[in-house]
């Protein structure tokens, strides 16, 4: 049986979010191949005992190390007892990219010795600078699911910062240095991954394919049901775990744009649930009329059974958005600038199944529209659904899995004769 280490920075289970759902996802596919074991790059003390046991049962965890702060990496580990988290995000935006990408010594030796008790025939990684932290770069053969491909995202993160502003200046500083050090990592990979189709020609390796983002469901979950719409409904949802990089998108959208569409629809409500939303959050957000900070929801079927449709408030990053396909799984139409069908146009087109906008004008205009006439509302969703239910299922996301890890391996046996050559050893 083939033998496959799959090495992630955050782990499969919870599945709070669309990096950890995606995680998941794969690390199934990879398991229903061959046999399959995990590596994760979290210290075990942060696991809930649950989690944990899940982690061990569903995905047969064998290491858990955490990596290293950029900080204590730089400057030793008193800086990571005596300042906070920020100054690490600070090194890690100001590190040169070649430094980032690098080994994290710790993680990289706890591989090394991983590797010299165990043998696998194939590593899997998730996101190319994680894969990297780990060292297995120089431990072929290696696939990396690169999801968001880096420089696109540096790309996007330096075209949408304001001109003449030192993000700006950083921006295009990071972006020249990924496009030396992102070829160059790819080069000691078999195969990449990409969520969107429009990333691979932008990919520098001849073996890349897409492996579309899908609705996530657990194993053996029959699959979501479209909700009837709720044509009385004035509430608009969004969906999304919180974090450093989405926060100021809704803040933007909250303070700037929510205001005016209070101000046509008096009745309008704006739900938002997800892991990471905070007290503070809840404080900040909820003193806004009309806005509704729920936080974390286990069953959000409720929640799209109550809106008219979903909000997505992102102009910028990488990838695509699975909750795109969640909402419309249901049955629930979402609006998003268009950014965020980037991957999925060609499937999902605008006023047929989806609802897109060119700026916060535009986003305030699409809500007031789409709340003053629900049946509109009812068929994009309708439509959506249709579209989700033919083109983004499980089954093809698994066989993707399925045929990359049996024509790489064809390959790597082709150009190796000996099996013993073909044992991963760290270079």
């Amino acid at each position: 049986m083939v033998r496959i280490l799959f090495i992630c920075e955050l782990p499969p289970v919870p599945t709070v979010g669309g990096n950890m759902q995606r995680t998941n996802l794969i690390s199934r596919a990879l398991g229903t191949f061959g046999s399959r074991e995990l590596m994760v790059m979290q210290h075990p003390d942060v696991y809930a005992p649950d989690h944990e046991q899940r982690l061990l049962d569903e995905h047969n965890l064998v290491l858990s190390v955490p990596v290293t702060p950029r900080a204590q990496l730089k400057w030793g580990k008193w800086i990571g007892r005596d300042h906070p988290e920020g100054i690490d995000r600070l090194v890690r935006v100001l590190e040169h990219r070649s430094s980032l990408y690098s080994p994290d010594p710790v993680v990289h030796r706890a591989l090394e010795r991983l590797l010299s008790q165990r043998h696998y025939d194939l590593i899997v990684g998730r996101y190319l600078r994680a894969t990297a932290w780990s060292g297995a770069l120089n431990c072929p053969p290696v696939i990396v699911d690169l999801d968001d491909l880096d420089t696109q995202v540096a790309r996007r993160h330096f075209e949408t910062a304001p001109r003449l502003s030192p993000v700006k200046a950083v921006a295009r500083w990071q972006l020249e240095q990924l496009g030396e050090v992102v070829p160059r990592l790819l080069s000691k990979t078999e195969h990449s991954w990409v969520s969107n189709p429009e990333d691979v020609p932008e990919v520098p390796h001849q073996h890349v394919s897409v492996l579309p983002n899908i609705p996530f469901l657990e194993k053996g979950d029959p699959g979501h049901e479209p909700i009837p719409p709720s044509l009385d409904s004035r509430v608009i949802l969004s969906v999304g775990g919180m974090n450093q990089r989405v926060i100021p998108a809704f803040n933007q959208f909250i303070f700037n744009v929510w205001p005016k569409i209070k101000e046509t629809v008096p009745s309008a409500r704006y739900r938002i649930a997800g892991t990471g939303i905070d007290d503070n959050l809840k404080k900040s957000w909820g003193a806004v009329p009309g806005v509704e900070p729920i936080g974390f929801v286990s069953d959000l079927k409720d929640e799209y059974a109550g809106c008219a449709f979903t909000l997505v408030p992102f102009n910028r990053g990488g990838g695509t958005k699975i909750k795109v396909l969640e909402s419309l799984s249901y049955g629930r139409t979402c609006l998003m600038y268009k950014h965020s069908n980037r991957g999925f146009d060609n499937i999902l087109r605008n006023q047929e199944s989806v609802w897109l906008a060119n700026d916060e004008a535009e986003m305030g205009r699409s809500c007031a529209n789409l709340l003053a006439r629900p049946q509109l509302c009812a068929r994009l969703g309708e439509n959506g659904a249709r579209h989700i239910a033919a083109n983004y299922t499980y089954d093809s996301f698994e066989s993707e899995v399925h045929n990359t890890l049996a024509a790489t391996l064809d390959r790597v046996k082709r150009r190796t004769s000996d099996p013993a050559d073909r044992a991963l050893i760290c270079a």
